[in-house]
């Protein structure tokens, strides 16, 4: 099992089944964890754990929340933006006021975390992982989330961008780009309607959703310390979904 004893991690969007099952995952591992997120704060957790409530779209709170986590815990060297929202809407539909804030949310507060968090870590001469969380959305259109489609795929080049960016202080940079999973606001939707989740799943060419241990697996493998040659890399975790598109394409030949 990856160790990340004396490590400090931050994850935003805690609180979400995502959030959640990746902090549980690295308090497992031996690492100190500080979770932000909107949620009202919890009334009890587990020892190693701080919650606060912020709103990760705001430059001075995230730098307010940072200065907290080290004052109580240390640098933090793992930087998981985990937070996001997705508004259904049609490019027809969608107001300016619901573009900006999604973009801010899914594309602006990332680069907020991990430009704080890497000028700390650039200070203290210590080397991290920042692991990004993507989507297959980045490179197929959604028409009815189209906010969330070119802030995922906006999220892919700035993964590249900072990767290069960072590598001189050996801070590694890695997109996971996650496919339909039955988590967040996808649950809601296929608990509501059954029917969704079974299409879904037959959308994949292995016929199934993504598990959230299979994620956090992954977003635990792009933290872990000893990986060092890999950086600037998307991981797509989809079962298979984007190759939707090149299956059809090879039958349409056929």
């Amino acid at each position: 099992m990856t160790s990340f004893d004396g490590r400090v991690a931050v994850v935003t969007g805690g609180r979400g089944d995502i959030g959640s099952a990746l902090v549980e995952a690295l308090v497992e591992r031996g690492a100190r964890v500080a979770v932000a997120d909107l949620a009202p704060l919890p009334g009890s957790h587990s020892p190693g754990v701080m919650h606060a409530r912020v709103d990760v779209t705001d430059p001075v709170a995230i730098e307010a929340w940072l200065d907290d986590v080290e004052a109580s815990f240390g640098v933090a060297t793992l930087v998981v933006p985990a937070a996001a929202t997705a508004t259904a809407a049609t490019v027809l539909d969608m107001t300016p006021d619901a573009w900006r804030r999604e973009l801010d949310a899914d594309l602006t507060a990332p680069f907020l975390l991990v430009q704080s968090a890497a000028r700390r870590m650039v200070r203290a001469g210590l080397a991290g992982r920042i692991a990004m969380v993507g989507s297959w959305a980045a490179e197929a259109a959604h028409p009815h989330v189209p906010a969330y489609s070119v802030a995922k795929a906006g999220l892919r080049m700035l993964t590249r961008v900072l990767a290069a960016d960072l590598a001189r202080h050996q801070i590694l940079v890695n997109e996971l780009a996650i496919g339909v999973v039955d988590a967040g606001v996808s649950r809601i939707t296929f608990e509501a309607h059954p029917e969704l989740r079974e299409r879904a799943a037959k959308q994949s060419p292995l016929g199934r959703l993504v598990d959230i241990s299979e994620i956090v697996d992954h977003l635990i493998a792009l933290l872990d310390p000893a990986a060092v040659a890999m950086t600037g890399t998307t991981v797509t975790l989809d079962a298979g979904v984007s190759l939707r598109a090149a299956l059809a394409e090879g039958s349409d030949r056929r």
